[in-house]
């Protein structure tokens, strides 16, 4: 949609004023990693299958935590350099986006490469680090099942 134009119509269809400037940050339940680490492995003696969700938490915790930080940094930085703009405090305010859908549809390539940019980080980093994420956790889960069993 941004590699080029987008008509006024375009803008209007997609209800997008936000997008640009938002994501969802991540919320993973840590309750079970938290009383995990309590225990020190007492309860569960030469377990990999405890060591591997130890290690799988910490892994992707950080990861998470650096991602986010750099996503909302970026925002801020971005959100921070449109706030020079003369629409930016009624665009906040949600009393008139014209002025700011006037700044997007006319093709204003700092803004075409800033959501471009967070568009990469979101599509190529954020969101396939998410979907592993959960492939992994429910490799693990099974793995723990398992051990149940036995």
């Amino acid at each position: 949609m941004f590699g080029g134009t987008i008509t006024k119509e375009e803008f209007n269809e997609c209800n997008c004023d936000y997008v640009f400037i938002s994501f969802q940050d991540l919320y993973i339940n840590t309750r079970g990693y938290d009383l995990l680490k309590q225990t020190n492995n007492q309860l569960i003696e030469n377990s990999s299958v405890t060591e591997k969700t130890l290690n799988f938490y910490n892994n992707y915790l950080t990861k998470f935590r650096l991602v986010e930080l750099t996503l909302n940094n970026y925002l801020y930085e971005t959100t921070n350099k449109w706030s020079n703009h003369n629409w930016w405090s009624d665009f906040r305010l949600g009393i008139n986006n014209k002025r700011y859908r006037d700044f997007i549809i006319n093709n204003n390539i700092n803004f075409r490469n800033d959501v471009a940019s967070f568009s990469f980080a979101i599509n190529n980093i954020y969101i396939p680090r998410i979907i592993k994420f959960i492939n992994e956790a429910e490799s693990l889960i099974k793995e723990i099942e398992q051990q149940k069993l036995e």
